[in-house]
């Protein structure tokens, strides 16, 4: 490893740790999913999915 990836690799973990910090943080003041959050979600992603092989299928 030269200088140059050593570096990229401290500035990686120097991002990371305010992330990790605000992952702990919102894992215990966070929201807790209700009755409908997850139905809801899934039909969401379900479009994403469906837009995108609908683009893929356009361009065969």
């Amino acid at each position: 490893m030269d200088w140059m990836q050593i570096g990229a690799v401290m500035l990686g973990l120097m991002m990371l740790y305010p992330a990790w910090r605000g992952y702990q943080a919102w894992k215990q003041s966070g929201k807790r999913a209700e009755e409908g959050d997850w139905s809801a979600a899934s039909f969401a992603v379900g479009g994403v999915i469906l837009f995108v092989l609908l683009l893929v299928l356009s361009v065969q």
